[in-house]
């Protein structure tokens, strides 16, 4: 049976069927190509049935406001044909009426009068004794929009204003951004907000980050704009941030030579001691404060130091604040899970490194803790409430309040390399122990009085610090480092002691040093060759050396006493380590004795 059909649909007869059917197909797709260039050819021809070539008049009413620059009687940028009917004849170019009004409208109503019988002269003068604002009704003719026929009316206006396409200036690699991500265009600063937003501002050779900040302070509503500055991210590591001051200028910013790595960030960067004290201050800033927070954890800014059920904590917390956001009141995992994601909550190592059903399991047991803390009557915790444990937990990290800086401390008699932590809970103090988080306050910034940045060499800085009851005392830093920290002790200076002293200032004559020889791996102390400098000036001066005064020897055996307070806490934890190993390796001689 099957070689029957297979013969049969091999005929001649059906072969011959086929290529007729071919062959009418095309003739039928000939002719209707000639008759649509004859269409094209010739407007006098008949229209085609389709719907795609038809033709309709329609009736607009538009509104135009007159433009107070141009002439009185052409304010609303259109003139009419002096015959009848009364057509648009031009449109001046970027008034207006340019977009709303085209060539060859016919103008049939102005307001309440009708212009079917008068003349262009009347009807001028009746534009020119109208109000700012008039209503004009057209007669347009106008194309079916699924019309593949392009009109003139539409040709000439391409012509004139040709679609412009622009290019993505970056591109997107492995999650990194490739190209320039610090100018949208030329001479415009982008500038990213912890909200998810960007914005642009275009600058010139005199703008500076207070011009941008200040900007930034009127387009959000924020009154406390002491807590906020610019900062440049490095987009390959995201915990690498560079303080901007407030007198830099834009300009000398973008044109670094490393500036393509980097894009420029709004954040609160000045981190208050109580989160309350910046709601109660302004609840826009607090409410910024909390979206940055919540977007640091989520990119693992704190990884090093936060521990897991920490992070599952702010998760919970932050999904309450989620909810009362929303104003649901069901708090179950699996709801929320739906709804958001969880990726929405946890931090993308988190997810990776645990199951999901063992997450969900710990969250919710988060979840029902701070449920059960609650009042009676409350279901949900509020979004206020929620924000604020949010951000008190995140401040029992150290990294989350406090800035860590390396530097080479130049003393009296010695050089010593210091760990500093700087933030308005710790001052700037020195991390003595990281394991037992041992922290000694070295200065609190009521105590500075100016900050000053002296370029050693290109990659070297030598940031000095004066104080008003003590000698000043001077850090040896890498440069970028050594920038950071003197806009960061200037910005808390201002938060903290008084907001119209800035006691950190960028542009100061740079004092010329040199290094004298060193063994590798330490850090010379520096000397001025300058004639100009003064015991003053320089920190380093031999007299300093010899004859200092009772206040700066004070600080001096402050600091030894901590120095022999941090060795005899080392020696201890020797000790105990060393009990821990013998008793370990005295255990399995018991069980071999046994």
């Amino acid at each position: 049976m099957e070689e029957k059909e297979r013969s049969r649909s091999r005929s001649p007869a059906r072969r011959g069927s086929r290529v007729q059917q071919v062959v009418g197909t095309i003739i039928r797709r000939t002719r209707e190509s000639l008759s649509r260039e004859r269409l094209l050819g010739d407007g006098r021809s008949q229209r085609s049935n389709s719907v795609s070539s038809q033709s309709f008049q329609a009736k607009l009413t538009l509104q135009i406001t007159r433009d107070p620059v141009l002439d009185r009687s052409t304010g609303h940028g259109f003139t009419l044909t002096a015959d009848a009917p009364l057509l648009v004849r031009d449109i001046a170019p970027g008034s207006p009426a340019d977009g709303i009004l085209y060539p060859g409208d016919h103008v049939l109503q102005i307001n309440d009068k009708v212009l079917e019988d008068l003349s262009a002269e009347q009807v001028e003068n009746i534009l020119r004794d109208l109000e700012d604002c008039i209503n004009v009704t057209i007669l347009r003719h106008m194309t079916n929009p699924k019309s593949s026929i392009m009109s003139a009316e539409k040709r000439a206006r391409l012509r004139s204003n040709p679609v412009k396409v622009r290019f993505a200036e970056e591109v997107v690699v492995n999650g990194h951004t490739q190209g320039n991500s610090l100018l949208f265009l030329p001479n415009v600063l982008k500038v990213y907000l912890e909200n998810g937003q960007t914005k642009a501002f275009k600058f010139d050779s005199t703008t500076t980050v207070k011009d941008i900040v200040l900007t930034l302070k009127d387009k959000l509503s924020i009154r406390v704009i002491e807590y906020f500055a610019l900062v440049l991210e490095q987009q390959y590591s995201i915990t690498k941030l560079l303080l901007l001051n407030e007198d830099e200028l834009i300009q000398r910013v973008v044109l670094k030579k490393d500036s393509h790595d980097y894009r420029c960030l709004f954040r609160v960067c000045f981190i208050p001691k109580d989160p309350m004290d910046l709601l109660q201050d302004d609840p826009l800033a607090f409410e910024y404060f909390f979206l940055q927070s919540v977007g640091d954890v989520l990119q693992e800014r704190f990884a090093v130091e936060m521990k897991c059920n920490t992070a599952l904590r702010l998760a919970a917390l932050h999904m309450h604040e989620r909810l009362d956001s929303c104003g649901q009141t069901r708090t179950s995992i699996k709801s929320i899970t739906k709804e958001f994601g969880l990726d929405s909550f946890i931090s993308p190592t988190l997810l990776s490194n645990m199951r999901e059903k063992d997450l969900r399991k710990a969250v919710s047991y988060h979840l029902k803790k701070i449920q059960s803390l609650l009042e009676p009557r409350q279901k949900v915790i509020s979004a206020t409430q929620a924000r604020l444990a949010y951000l008190t937990q995140l401040g029992e990290l150290i990294s989350y309040g406090g800035r860590s800086y390396t530097a080479t401390m130049m003393l009296q008699d010695r050089e010593v390399l210091v760990n500093l932590l700087v933030g308005a809970k710790y001052g700037m103090s020195q991390v003595i122990n990281h394991k037992l988080n041992v922290i000694s306050t070295l200065v609190e910034f009521s105590s500075i009085s100016r900050v000053e940045l002296l370029s050693e060499s290109d990659k070297v800085s030598l940031l000095r610090i004066s104080l008003h009851d003590m000698k000043p005392f001077a850090l040896l830093m890498d440069s970028l480092a050594a920038k950071d920290l003197g806009c960061l002790l200037g910005g808390y200076s201002k938060l903290l002691v008084d907001p119209n002293v800035n006691v950190f200032r960028l542009g100061r004559p740079k004092v010329r040093v040199h290094r004298i020889p060193a063994e590798e791996g330490y850090v010379s102390r520096c000397c001025s060759d300058s004639e100009e400098s003064t015991d003053e000036d320089d920190p380093m001066d031999s007299q300093h050396f010899k004859s200092p005064d009772p206040a700066s020897q004070d600080w001096e055996e402050r600091r030894r006493e901590e120095e022999e307070k941090r060795k005899e806490e080392e020696r201890r934890e020797r000790e105990e380590y060393k009990g821990k190993e013998e008793a370990k390796i005295m255990s399995p001689r018991k069980q071999l004795a046994g």
